[in-house]
């Protein structure tokens, strides 16, 4: 069933199907572990797809990634892809993520956001994931504020709009 979902998946990368795909491992969760799997595979253009599809269904099944919380995390860990990275960055956003893997996490979106080359839409899900566990880690609070000053003056729009979100979320914990 894997080959059959691989080459599905590599077959285009049109919203249209992004969802056929998408709606394929909703109807059949038992599918995700192979979807997971494809986010390692050595074709680029499969990988992508597979972490698309995956945040994807996670938005509307959240369950289905807490079995594979470690696996993204090694993943995201070695990885030089963008598009990966965002997606699992974006599950990450949407989901619980258990104590035992909030320092990692939280060490891994702190390192992207003071990254100079990580882009802007992975410095901007790590600032919500960041944003997610400040009640769990609030000793980050100055840290993260810090690179948020640093980084405001010459940053994008959406990272301004992540960031001023983060600075309200936290100020109401002053």
């Amino acid at each position: 069933m894997a080959q059959s979902l691989k080459l599905f998946i590599a077959f285009n990368r049109s919203k249209f199907h992004i969802i056929k795909v998408t709606n394929r491992i909703l109807a059949n969760p038992s599918e995700f572990s192979d979807l997971v799997a494809l986010i390692e595979d050595e074709d680029t253009f499969i990988a992508q797809n597979a972490a698309w599809v995956m945040s994807d269904v996670v938005k509307e099944n959240k369950q289905l990634v807490i079995p594979f919380m470690d696996k993204l995390y090694a993943i995201i860990s070695k990885t030089k892809i963008d598009g990966i990275k965002r997606n699992i960055l974006r599950v990450w956003q949407w989901i619980s993520i258990s104590a035992n893997m909030q320092y990692d996490i939280a060490n891994l979106c702190l390192q992207y956001l003071q990254s100079k080359k990580e882009t802007v839409a992975v410095k901007a899900f790590s600032l919500t994931v960041l944003q997610n566990l400040m009640p769990y880690m609030p000793e980050l609070k100055e840290e993260i504020l810090f690179e948020i000053e640093k980084q405001m003056p010459n940053s994008t729009a959406a990272f301004k709009y992540r960031a001023e979100a983060f600075i309200t979320f936290v100020n109401k914990f002053r």
